[in-house]
C-alpha cells in the first residue's frame, strides 16, 4: 500500500514545528530567568524560567525523535495524542453544558478544543500512515 503524498510533507512539517516550539519555549525559560533578577518577584519567576527550559528540551528532543522516526518517541507521542484528545473532549463537553454557544469565551473554548481534538488526531493518524 502506498501513502498519500502529503502524508510525509505534513508529518516533517509537524515534527518540525515540535523542535521550533520546544526551541521557543527554551528561549522564553532563558529571557524569563534573567530578565528581573534584580526585584523578588523576578527571582520568584525565575523558577519558572527552569521549567520552561526543561518543556522545551523536551520538546525538541520529542521532535527530533519524530524527525528521526524512533519507535519509542513515536509510541510517547501517540500515548500524549490519545491524552490529548479525551482531555479536549471533557473541556469541549464542559465548554458546552456551561453555555458555551452564548459567549465569546465559551465559542473559543469550544474551538480550541475542536482544534486540539483534530491535530491529536491528525498526528496519530500520520504517526500510524508513516509506520
Amino acid at each position: 500500500m502506498q501513502t498519500a503524498p502529503w502524508i510525509w510533507p505534513a508529518y516533517y512539517f509537524i515534527s518540525g514545528y515540535y523542535v521550533l516550539s520546544g526551541l521557543v519555549d527554551v528561549s522564553r525559560g532563558v529571557i524569563l530567568m534573567t530578565k528581573h533578577k534584580d526585584n523578588v518577584l523576578g527571582e520568584q519567576l525565575g523558577f519558572f524560567g527552569y521549567i520552561g527550559i526543561v518543556v522545551g528540551v523536551i520538546t525538541v528532543v520529542v521532535g527530533i525523535g519524530l524527525l528521526t522516526k524512533i519507535e519509542f518517541i513515536r509510541a510517547i507521542v501517540n500515548f500524549f495524542c490519545w491524552i490529548s484528545i479525551i482531555s479536549a473532549a471533557f473541556g469541549l463537553l464542559g465548554s458546552v453544558l456551561a453555555g458555551g454557544f452564548f459567549t465569546a469565551w465559551g465559542i473559543l473554548g469550544i474551538a480550541m478544543n475542536v482544534f486540539s481534538i483534530a491535530s491529536s488526531a491528525l498526528m496519530i493518524y500520520l504517526i500510524g500512515e508513516t509506520d
